[in-house]
């Protein structure tokens, strides 16, 4: 009898548990934009969790007039990765409220602050690679941060151009303020951003080769002058076969107008 009663405790606390991961699950997937839009632009974007909660993150936020775009990596995934970025994407859109037109550098300073002292309070030792982009005049962007280099098919060559961020990931350290800069990349018409994670290049094959760079980059040119969405489908159903132990998050913003 005390063989099935802890059998049936076993039972009922994987249950609760696993509706516990659900519901963080649902809680992270909302967070999310659902369809996002910035006037002039098409964008498709999907963060598929390598567990029940990851900790990708991306946004496109509308907010005073002002439009921003943002992707991030909290190292590791699964729970406590989830729960580091689920704090920097209340902490942005909380930061942006106050102060929608600030520079994006300013913006990740302010965040960091927040993020490293609730790091320091869990005991964990996490970081999150992250890059913001604030969407300015003409197909103008300032951005700051450090993260996965920033692909950019233009239109009138056919060719990706890989845009460096250079600065630092949110968490190390309490005060990031000197070590970030805020840089500019501009979109002419047709021209296809493309912003993603390490879990698209790091996925595997059977034989354990990385999906890496070079293929995105064939993918991507190969997709021509075809939508946003249609370039985001393509990368997802290259990926389909690869086995993916990481987080994928996959941003692509394209010039119409």
């Amino acid at each position: 009898n005390q063989l099935i009663d802890n059998l049936s405790n076993a039972v009922a606390h994987a249950a609760a548990v696993s509706m516990e991961m659900e519901l963080a699950r649902k809680i992270q997937t909302v967070l999310l934009p659902d369809k996002p839009e910035i006037l002039g632009y098409e964008i498709a974007a999907i963060m598929k969790p390598s567990e029940e909660v990851g900790g990708d993150y991306y946004d496109v936020i509308s907010i005073g007039g002002y439009d921003w775009i943002v992707i991030g990596d909290v190292s590791g995934h699964g729970v406590t990765a989830g729960l580091v970025m689920m704090m920097v994407q209340t902490a942005i859109h909380t930061a942006l409220i106050g102060n929608p037109d600030m520079p994006p550098s300013r913006l990740l300073s302010v965040i960091n602050r927040a993020i490293y002292e609730n790091i320091e309070k869990m005991g964990e030792s996490k970081h999150m690679t992250i890059v913001v982009l604030a969407m300015g005049k003409g197909g103008s962007f300032s951005f700051a941060g450090l993260h996965e280099d920033i692909l950019i098919r233009r239109a009138e060559t056919g060719k990706v151009e890989a845009v460096e961020s250079e600065g630092m990931w949110i968490g190390l350290k309490p005060d990031i303020s000197g070590l970030l800069s805020d840089d500019i990349l501009q979109l002419e018409t047709g021209d296809c951003m493309v912003l993603f994670t390490d879990g698209i290049t790091e996925a595997l094959d059977s034989e354990e080769n990385l999906f890496g760079d070079e293929r995105l980059v064939k993918i991507i040119e190969e997709s021509g002058g075809k939508s946003a969405s249609e370039t985001h489908r393509n990368i997802i159903d290259a990926l389909e076969s690869w086995e993916k132990p990481d987080d994928v998050t996959l941003v692509v913003v394209k010039r119409v107008e």
